[in-house]
């Protein structure tokens, strides 16, 4: 046996020990006896590990089926619902398909059609503008007086509103320059000397309050970042406007102009 060899040379390494250590304290015999009982011992161990780890594996190699198992049931469940889904579809499809070819059917170059019916269903499906087409000059207005911000309604979709301030700011312009009509002859025509400035004030959201360099009889036009400010939402008194909402500050640095007599 393979095991021999290695017997041999322990029974050898046993008897220089007991030459050593000298023959009163352990006889030969009794050292061999006690060592056979320490192997037998220790492949006891061996087997009884092996067997528990055999067992281990019987025991995960069932858990593993086991896992499998379930996991094949729940996909076959989920397969089955789908297929079941699936099919549901099909017949809705199928069911909507044979509709359409009913009524189409029904349809013979549009002769049977009923086009009062076909009409009102239309009509009835269309969504309500009676306000707006309801809405006169007094209503449009209000509308556009209320909006606000980047909302209102810029200067260049009124037509003619551009062409007419640039004409009132070269009147104004020869009257403070010369040029052909005299300041006299411009107040005399319109009564007073219109002017276009900037007002002087901060855009901060908080602000309402602004000034000009000359006393206010009437504004022709006021305007921020290209949108006309409607009167309706400042009032004027001398030399200050004042809003009645704050300008936002993010207009801040755009063109903000008056003109006014």
């Amino acid at each position: 046996m393979h095991n021999q060899p290695v017997k041999e040379k322990n029974v050898r390494f046993l008897e220089k020990m007991t030459e050593f250590l000298g023959s009163e304290m352990i006889t030969k015999e009794d050292f061999v006896h006690a060592f056979e009982q320490v192997a037998k011992a220790v492949e006891i161990v061996r087997l009884n590990l092996t067997q528990k780890f055999e067992q281990l594996q019987s025991k995960i190699d069932d858990k593993a089926e086991e896992l499998e198992s379930k996991n094949s049931a729940s996909l076959s469940r989920l397969e089955e619902g789908v297929d079941k889904k699936t099919s549901k579809i099909k017949q809705d499809v199928e069911k909507k398909l044979q509709e359409i070819d009913v009524r189409m059917s029904q349809v013979k170059d549009g002769e049977d059609a009923d086009e009062s019916s076909i009409l009102e269903a239309v009509v009835a499906q269309l969504p309500e503008h009676r306000e707006a087409l309801l809405d006169g000059p007094d209503e449009i207005r209000n509308k556009l007086e209320l909006l606000t911000d980047s909302e209102r309604l810029n200067m260049n979709a009124i037509m003619g509103l551009k062409e007419e301030l640039e004409e009132l700011r070269r009147i104004r312009s020869r009257a403070v320059g010369g040029g052909g009509t005299s300041a006299i002859g411009v107040q005399a025509a319109l009564g007073r000397i219109i002017y276009t400035e900037t007002p002087a004030g901060d855009i901060d959201s908080v602000n309402v309050t602004y000034t000009v360099n000359n006393d206010i009889h009437a504004i022709f036009s006021l305007g921020i970042n290209g949108q006309m400010i409607h009167s309706g939402e400042y009032t004027y008194a001398g030399r200050t406007l004042t809003f009645t909402t704050a300008l936002p500050s993010d207009l801040s640095g755009t063109t903000f102009e008056i003109t006014y007599t």
